[in-house]
């Protein structure tokens, strides 16, 4: 009988070994979305840039740019574009002993949202290492058009390696294609 228990426990654990290593978790909706008419497959969300992207080129500009097109790229739910005019905006702030690489802010109306502001922080350290402030805003974007955080690796997981996972990747894809059917 011990030897039948001992063998159900060890069975037990490797059973839960393989079922829970190595698999994705999905993706998280924060419950919010950009809206689109009922006849239009796609949202079309704006921005301007803010004041300390405004004029000229800047590794932070870039990487809003890059996320963007990265966006772009791998769903046809969402199209941003910039409009001088929008009440959304993407820029950057200083805070140099902060931890916190980007932040996102949704102002929304019911789940829609309605504006949005997004920045990464110039101060951080690291935002200057290869690919960090494109991952960053990439995250970025993935909050305003509805993901939550994730712990599976992919760009809305806070604890990615920023150098390697800077683009989204299957999961938030999915994300994106369950809020915006």
């Amino acid at each position: 009988m011990r030897k039948r228990i001992k063998t159900l426990c060890i069975v037990s654990i490797v059973l839960s070994t393989v079922s829970f290593s190595g698999i994705s978790m999905a993706y998280n909706l924060a419950g919010w979305r950009f809206f689109k008419c009922s006849t239009c497959s796609t949202a079309y969300p704006t921005y301007k840039w803010g004041d300390r992207l405004d004029s000229g080129e800047s590794l932070l500009k870039t990487a809003w740019k890059e996320a963007i097109s990265d966006w772009e790229r791998v769903q046809s739910k969402v199209d941003f574009s910039y409009n001088s005019e929008s009440n959304s905006v993407l820029n950057s702030w200083y805070e140099s002993g902060s931890s916190i690489l980007g932040r996102m802010t949704t102002y929304r109306t019911l789940n829609y949202v309605s504006e949005f502001i997004g920045e990464l922080n110039a101060g951080h350290p690291k935002i200057t290492e290869t690919n960090y402030a494109r991952s960053t805003a990439n995250h970025e974007l993935g909050h305003a058009m509805g993901l939550d955080h994730t712990s599976n690796g992919s760009i809305m997981d806070s604890n990615r390696d920023r150098s390697v996972v800077y683009t989204p990747q299957k999961d938030d894809i999915n994300g994106i294609n369950a809020i915006y059917k």
